[in-house]
């Protein structure tokens, strides 16, 4: 059902079921899938058959689109920042004189993850199908051989999460690929076009839109144990806000490791009416598989066909068989290729090979005197001959074909292929096989095991050797090194006239029953040959070859002392047996059978890359071991109550690493033939069921009597996590595995340069020496290793601030610098009440404001941050501060604070015209009276204070340059005047106010501004001075997004610059805060609002939007502008509809974050959707 099954969490499929609404309110209840008519039901059966193929747009749609699947009547557009689902639901309405009209409604949902990034989407799995375009007059418009694929994957659509589109069982259905670490119940989808969402009483989603209600059933959680056996986990949806849906999981065993079983990715009869022979499987690299046999039907389905009928019989032949060979591409849902090939009587392929250019090679045995021949190097056809045939990768062209005989009965089982050409098994009773060219051996028996060489072109047979004893010698499989030599499996009654070689794995062949061989043989002769088993009887049924030259055979055996220490006791009637041998042939790496209490054999054997041996073949057993399988249960009935299985066992043959029943209830299957490639498992079989699990494939019914079956596995990768992570000495790191074999993972060390240790579960810890990179190693139970890298750098030494304190003039200055911590620095001002500045490399400049002190906070990359404070010495302060003068009258000012020196005095406002000396503050008054001089000091650093003279009592204000923080208060005092004085504001845009009697005056909360003083005595006059209000309290950042866990470090300016405290006034992360500004965001996610306040009471907030991913600002158009929101407009040159019913696309373009993140592993938890339509019918 799934893409990859997820051994420790899947949440399987829901499926969407939209019903429409009636434009009245109706209480009925959503029809059910039980009121299908029949022919609704057999169209919904029809659709299940076919592929969903996503169409890639090569300009058929608009720029933005980059895919396009169809589902009956639904269609999917996907971009980079999300998808659109359209779904037309046909009614029939009733018009004047009965006619009827056909019309649609369409149903619009975009689908959005929630905090996802927007990512190009890569498709994979390319189908065979081509989609054509002729729209249109203008011929540049028209768009053809437009590719297919089977999935589209967006990856790290958030940190840890791929999002993955692909068909399942007929059905659309994404897919979300959770990486190790990750909370699947963080996962949230937006739906856009939804009016509303709810949560029905039978835990289903509920989402109306305008046309009708989408329905999905609830979710479904299971987690597998190291047997397979699944435990489902109480699972639920939850809302999330208006438009958002995520999932509600109860508690599941977090510990243990998280494991992708092999899944079956498809499975397909291949047949016709009458009797189908599956006796070969082949897969070559792009996935495609190949399968041969023989087959009585007339109606055996044909695709780009050399032969496209079964060759008529002759008169006394009765009903006869023709190869056929079939390719399927990698989906198992289309036929590339299938053809007969045959003449008059009966012919059979027993063997198939590719070669890299995708031609495959046949042999097997025919009666047919016409069978057809190509380029052939032997047209005469005796008795029962073999034949050797190279078809071209089209599958319509035979490139030769040339009978394989002598004069007697010659039965060729298998064929290999390398570069240097063509290898044949099999077993013959001609004393002359190869003489047109083969430079051969004469047998020892009428009935003796060969092998033949023909050159790669098939002109010529190179070589010829046979094998066997005074008795019957069977060869049943081949396999090739690409190094001339050919491995054959087989069985002898030949007893001790079999010719083994020396130093063989048996003393002396048994006279009284079959023993199994296996032989090693190349234009010299025999490398080695022995015999195989045990006291009863053994059968090598086939065989493969590593790359090391270590020949694996699988076979049947009712030998009890078959093998000495085999994974499971021999079990009752007959077992499998899988056995590997040195490269010398003279010794068993390891040997076991295979089987439960009844009669089990194995037929094929196959070894992939990590030298796991997959076996398939037959039982009859229902205690058949079963590891993680994809059917778990004996299913064999009827009159042959026999299953197929497949099994794989590990590197070392001591265990079993996945193993699974695949059969029906009504008759006998058999596995017959396997091939890995990659990370896919081929199989192919024989079945008289009609009710084999299937998934996907192109023939979902056995057609008649016996068929073939076809089904492929997928393996998937062994993967570790993280990939790549850097740390510091001392400093642990916890390793998690997946997928490979999914069962006893084992870490260790593959390079140890920092002195690290690691447990078998993965708890690292980095070692002493820095600077180094130790790499970390992951083995599965089948010895596929997986490896991360580790960099371990040096501890630093604490991060430190110098110097950590400086007392400092108003506008004075200092440069402070860093150490330790890890590069690079940044300082800023964590508190700034004398309105300095400082520069991000630490050059400190005080504000006006004294006597205050202002903290400098420096931050390195790692998060680290120190402070350091400044005491800012008392401004500039003027004596006497309230002077008066008569006209001509003098006062001698003098001045401390500020830098301390280099005052200079001047008058600013000079009212009396009146004088002062610049250097020594001696000043006189001029002779004007009642009014009012003002002098000002400048020190060194440029701070000034002013005051105001009253002369001649003219009426003065004090202080005469007032500033003052928002909130801030002044106590303001007249001089000279009649000595009544009320007071008032002219101007207050800070929002301040001042008592009318006493003159105290309090600032307001809006900042940088000038709020106007004005005092007035009892005859009338009046003076006024301008209070400078400095900057509002702010907070920086004023917004930041953050992970889950993470820190934002905040900071202050502005207000009364002295007392900031910080807070949470909302906490729906669950984070913290500390006093001075740091941040942690807690474990869920939500918006949480940081508060400043300072001494004066002053706020500023800030939010925190805290997720599951970093996010960066939303994705842009194509044309530039901001990516829009859903609003049911049409996108211009989507092709969508289905059904025969056209549909211009009401869509949304869906805006997402883009940006980039950290590295993540692949997935190892699946959530898969599917919203295949089963169909929408309105309430009536």
């Amino acid at each position: 059902m799934l893409a990859v099954r997820v051994r420790m969490l899947v949440l399987a499929l829901f499926s969407m079921l939209i019903v429409g609404r009636s434009p009245a309110p109706a209480k009925e209840e959503p029809t059910t899938a039980s009121t299908l008519q029949p022919n609704a039901r057999a169209a919904g059966a029809a659709l299940a058959r076919i592929p969903v193929a996503f169409e890639a747009n090569a300009g058929q749609h608009a720029s933005e689109i980059r895919f396009v699947a169809r589902r009956g009547t639904a269609s999917v557009a996907l971009r980079d920042d999300g998808a659109t689902l359209v779904v037309v639901q046909e009614s029939a309405v009733r018009k004047d004189r009965g006619a009827r009209k056909r019309s649609a409604a369409r149903a619009i949902i975009g689908l959005k993850v929630d905090g996802g990034r927007a990512v190009a989407p890569q498709a994979s799995e390319e189908l065979v199908t081509k989609v054509n375009y002729f729209t249109g007059k203008d011929p540049e418009k028209w768009r053809t051989n437009v590719p297919t694929y089977a999935k589209v994957t967006y990856p790290s659509v958030l940190d840890g999460v791929d999002l993955v589109y692909h068909g399942e069982g007929g059905a659309l259905e994404y897919d979300f690929v959770v990486a190790p670490g990750a909370e699947v119940d963080r996962v949230a989808m937006t739906v856009e076009g939804a009016n509303r969402m709810s949560i029905t009483e039978k835990g289903e989603l509920r989402i109306q839109t305008a046309t009708g209600d989408v329905i999905q059933p609830p979710p479904v959680v299971y987690q597998r144990d190291a047997s397979g056996a699944k435990h489902t986990i109480a699972s639920s949806y939850r809302i999330v806000g208006e438009r958002s849906v995520g999932f509600v999981v109860s508690a599941y065993d977090r510990t243990k490791a998280l494991v992708i079983d092999p899944v079956l990715a498809f499975a397909t009869y291949i047949g016709g009416t009458s009797n189908d022979v599956l006796n070969a499987v082949a897969a070559d690299a792009n996935g495609n598989t190949y399968v041969s046999g023989h087959t009585r039907s007339t109606d055996f389905p044909t695709q780009n066909a050399y032969d496209a009928q079964l060759a008529p019989s002759c008169v006394e032949c009765g009903e006869t068989s023709d190869v056929f060979i079939s390719k399927l591409d990698a989906s198992g849902m289309h036929l590339v290729y299938s053809t007969y090939i045959g003449g008059e009587s009966n012919d059979s392929a027993t063997g198939i090979a590719v070669g890299a250019d995708g031609t495959a090679y046949l042999t097997g045995t025919t009666t047919s005197p016409d069978f057809p021949l190509v380029n052939a190097i032997n047209a005469a056809n005796e008795t029962t001959n073999g034949f050797v045939a190279r078809l071209n990768a089209a599958g319509n062209v035979l490139v030769y074909s040339t009978y394989l005989s002598g004069s007697g009965d010659d039965e060729p089982a298998g064929i290999a292929v390398d570069a240097s050409g063509i290898y044949v098994a099999g077993s013959t009773r001609s004393s002359d096989l190869g003489q047109n060219g083969g430079n051969g051996q004469q047998p020892a028996n009428a009935y003796d095991a060969f092998v033949a060489k023909l050159t790669p072109t098939g002109s010529e047979v190179t070589w010829v050797k046979y094998l066997g004893g005074s008795s019957e010698d069977v060869a049943t499989g081949i396999a090739s090194d690409g190094s001339g030599n050919a491995y054959i499996s087989g069985y002898t009654t030949s007893g001790s006239s079999f010719p083994q070689t020396a130093a063989p794995l048996k003393p002396a062949c048994q006279e009284q029953a079959r023993d199994a061989f296996v032989a090693k043989v190349n234009a010299t002769g025999r490398v080695y040959a022995t015999c195989l088993g045990g006291a009863g009887e053994d059968r090598a049924m086939a065989i493969a070859v590593d790359a090391s030259g270590s020949a694996y055979v699988a076979g049947y055996t009712t030998s009890s002392d078959f093998a000495p220490a085999p994974i499971r006791p021999f079990g009752g009637v007959g077992d499998a047996f899988v056995a590997k041998l040195t490269p010398a042939g003279t010794a068993l790496e390891y040997s076991t059978v295979i089987g439960g209490s009844d009669d089990d054999g194995a037929s094929a054997i196959a070894i992939d890359s990590a030298r796991t041996a997959w076996i398939t073949g037959f039982t009859a057993s229902a205690d058949f071991p079963s590891v993680v399988p994809i059917q778990a249960a004996f299913a064999g009935g009827g009159e042959h109550p026999y299953d197929a299985f497949v099994s794989r066992i590990d590197a070392t043959g001591t265990q079993i690493v996945f193993s699974s029943f695949y059969g029906g209830a009504i008759d006998y299957d058999d596995g017959a033939a396997l091939a890995v490639n990659g990370s896919r498992v081929h199989l192919g079989g024989n079945t008289f069921s009609t009710d084999l699990p299937f998934v996907n494939g192109r023939q979902q019914a056995n057609a008649g009597h016996q068929d073939g079956f076809v089904a492929t596995l997928g393996v998937p990768p062994l993967l570790i996590a993280p990939t790549n992570v850097s740390l510091f000495v001392g400093e642990p790191q916890q390793f998690t595995a997946a997928g490979g074999a999914g069962l006893g993972y084992a870490f260790s060390l593959q390079t140890n340069a920092s002195g690290a240790t690691i447990t078998p579960d993965g708890a690292y810890t980095a070692g002493d020496n820095g600077g180094t990179i130790d790499i970390v190693r992951v083995t599965d139970a089948s010895g596929v290793t997986a490896t991360a890298t580790v960099q371990v750098g040096q501890r630093p030494t604490p991060l430190a601030i110098n110097p950590t304190s400086a007392t400092l003039a108003p506008k004075g200055s200092h440069a402070f610098t860093a150490s330790g911590g890890v590069a690079p620095y940044t300082f800023s001002l964590l508190s700034n009440a004398s309105g300095g500045v400082i520069t991000p490399s630490g050059n400190y400049t005080a504000g006006p404001n004294g006597g205050v002190v202002d903290v400098i906070r420096l931050s390195d990359s790692a998060g680290s941050s120190v402070n350091a404070t400044v005491t800012v010495g008392p401004s500039i302060t003027i004596s006497p501060a309230q002077p008066k003068a008569p006209p001509n009258g003098s006062v001698s000012f003098s001045a401390t604070g500020g830098s301390g020196s280099g005052y200079v005095w001047a008058i600013t406002k000079n009212g009396s015209n009146g004088s002062i000396g610049a250097s020594t503050g001696s000043y006189k008054a001029g002779s004007g009276a009642s009014t009012v001089d003002t002098v000002q000091v400048t020190d060194s650093l440029g701070n000034t204070a002013s005051v105001n003279v009253s002369v001649g009592g003219g009426l003065a204000i004090s202080p005469a340059d007032p500033t003052t923080s928002t909130r801030g208060s002044i106590a303001f005092t007249a001089i000279g005047g009649s000595g009544s004085y009320t007071w008032s504001l002219t101007t207050a845009p800070s929002g301040g106010t001042i008592d009318g009697a006493s003159g105290a005056y309090v600032a307001g909360v809006t900042g940088n501004t000038i709020d106007t003083v004005r005092v007035q005595d009892s005859l009338g006059n009046s003076s006024s001075v301008q209070v400078t209000v400095g900057p509002g309290l702010t907070i920086n950042p004023p917004e930041a997004t953050v992970v889950t866990g993470g820190t934002v470090t905040f900071g202050g300016a502005g207000g009364s610059g002295t007392g900031y405290a910080f807070t949470l006034t909302t906490n729906a992360s669950g984070g913290s805060i500390s006093t001075d500004g740091v941040y942690v965001a807690g474990e869920a996610a939500g918006i949480d609002v940081v508060r400043l306040r300072d001494s004066l009471g002053s706020t500023a907030d800030a939010k925190v939007t805290v997720t599951v991913t970093a996010t960066t600002p939303p994705a842009t158009s194509p044309d530039g502008g901001a990516a829009p929101d859903f609003d049911a407009g049409p996108i211009p040159g989507l092709n969508i509809g289905g059904g025969g019913v056209s549909a211009d696309c009401t869509c949304h373009a869906v805006g997402a974050p883009t940006g980039s993140a950290p590295g993540t592993t692949a997935g190892v938890a699946a959530l898969a959707v599917v919203f295949g339509i089963v169909r929408r019918r309105r309430r009536s």
